[in-house]
């Protein structure tokens, strides 16, 4: 991929300073009108109505006074009949706001980014994934404790509940195309679990970069069916028996071998789906540092180790990304 690293600063100022000059009625411009009436649905107040709300939260989120009363106070400058500057019925109608509905919004705006965007930004026209997981720590109340227990390393009573969550993001647009939540500890909670259940975000022709903990056979599987492309790193057990000697050699430290399927079958497939995957796949691995990478771009003619290797650098946005909403969103960092 080629792109100005200044120009996209300066274009991701430029939003940040739109949104946060714009008045406080701005979400109408980025959502349609089917996402509006459903985010209205919910609507209680003539003032506080759920589009003028979310529009109001999200302006608090990102300007440098973070209050309800300065947000308040903004609105009732801006329009022309008399508002109370109490922030108790905005609070209240904040708390109202459909999660589902903001959900999809944010899905919204992703991909009307994604379809808007010149494909000169993307690798060969293709849309590249990044795929990760993180922790959130959140407030300390009886309901978050209930539905996300603290981790059984913190002793009790002293630590905060955490929440586990995987995040699909654009490489070329930086926006959430998916995420998905749970708890840190517990069966079914893990990043490969919680990632499963988004995989029907990816269409043919897309391109997934992620850590080793994907590089599983069944999500191997699943992207060569779909013809998807993918780049990961090889996991720990298998890069130590890697032997570049072997499989069909394409280079220094760059080859094709085939994988044989397990026998063991993860636990959020049946048994059925199980029997149904391939008995054999062919992945090709490249050494580059002290990684081995995995990719199902098989071909060196059309795509060179050092097109891959560089291509799989740009999977570190996702931390980057990651740390950026955190503190933008005032979220409690975690490990």
């Amino acid at each position: 991929m080629s792109y100005n690293p200044k120009l996209v600063k300066l274009q991701k100022n430029i939003n940040l300073n739109e949104l946060k000059n714009s008045d406080l009625d701005f979400i109408e411009k980025y959502i349609s009108k089917d996402n509006i009436v459903e985010l209205n649905s919910n609507s209680k107040n003539p003032i506080y109505t759920p589009k003028q709300t979310l529009s109001m939260f999200v302006s608090q989120a990102i300007n440098q006074d973070g209050s309800c009363q300065n947000v308040v106070n903004k609105l009732a400058l801006e329009k022309d009949k008399d508002i109370c500057i109490s922030t108790s019925a905005y609070c209240q109608a904040r708390g109202r706001l459909s999660v589902i509905a903001i959900s999809n919004i944010t899905k919204e705006i992703a991909r009307v980014d994604e379809d808007r965007i010149n494909s000169k930004w993307k690798f060969r026209g293709r849309n590249v994934y990044l795929v990760d997981g993180t922790t959130i720590a959140m407030a300390d109340t009886l309901a978050n404790q209930k539905a996300y227990p603290q981790p059984n390393f913190q002793k009790e009573g002293l630590g905060f509940p955490i929440c586990r969550l995987v995040g699909i993001i654009s490489l070329t647009t930086g926006s959430i195309i998916d995420v998905n939540i749970g708890t840190y500890g517990g069966k079914g909670t893990g990043e490969r679990m919680l990632f499963q259940e988004m995989l029907h975000n990816f269409k043919e022709g897309d391109i997934i970069l992620a850590d080793a903990l994907y590089s599983t056979y069944s999500l191997l599987s699943f992207a060569i069916e779909k013809g998807i492309d993918i780049i990961f790193v090889q996991n720990g057990s298998r890069a130590k028996k890697t032997d570049f000697t072997t499989g069909e050699i394409l280079g220094k430290n760059d080859h094709v071998i085939t994988l044989k399927r397990p026998k063991d079958v993860p636990e959020w497939m049946s048994k059925e789906e199980g029997k149904n995957r391939p008995k054999e796949l062919k992945i090709r691995e490249i050494k580059t540092g002290d990684k081995i990478l995995i990719t199902t771009f098989l071909c060196k003619k059309t795509t060179s180790a050092k097109i891959i290797k560089k291509l799989y650098k740009e999977r570190w946005h996702i931390e980057v990304d990651f740390r950026n909403i955190k503190i933008t969103l005032n979220f409690t960092p975690q490990w």
